[in-house]
């Protein structure tokens, strides 16, 4: 979801990835729990302690606290016409242009898109660069048009 504030743009983290990984081992539980299971008197029963039934059980429970977890952080960027934002719950850092020394956009190699893998932000402020994964964000094709505007208009 992207919307518009205060004349800047808010990416957020997008979920998918949660929703489909709980299904997938949900389902994947449910059909060896019928395969593997007994029918007796018109009621499935299925062991609990079968390794397999435990471990699937285990991924669908890692997925949904990491669900739980990236709901209540919420974590944003919002891409200003002076600044780059970091938000979550509890902590937002700001980078003002002036402060950006270089954008590095990384393609993947193997897609023909010019999808971009990586977005990297060397500031004066900070050691280590900040690394942005647009496909991790809502609507990442505007994110890179972003980027890619803040990159040129440090060249320029």
């Amino acid at each position: 979801m992207n919307t518009q504030q205060n004349n800047g743009k808010i990416f957020m983290q997008r979920l998918n990835y949660y929703w489909q990984s709980i299904a997938i081992y949900a389902v994947a539980l449910v059909l060896y729990a019928i395969l593997k299971g007994t029918v007796q008197e018109g009621e499935l029963s299925m062991s609990v302690d079968d390794p397999l039934v435990m471990l699937l059980f285990a991924f669908v429970i890692m997925s949904g606290l990491g669900l739980l977890f990236a709901l209540y952080m919420r974590r944003s960027i919002i891409i200003t016409a002076d600044s780059i934002t970091f938000r979550s719950r509890h902590r937002e850092k700001t980078i003002q242009l002036n402060q950006i020394k270089r954008i590095r956009l990384a393609r993947e190699r193997r897609d023909e898109n010019g999808v971009y893998k990586i977005v990297s932000i060397s500031t004066d402020v900070r050691r280590r660069p900040f690394r942005v994964r647009p496909a991790g964000f809502d609507n990442e094709k505007e994110m890179i048009a972003e980027f890619i505007r803040i990159k040129k208009s440090l060249t320029a």
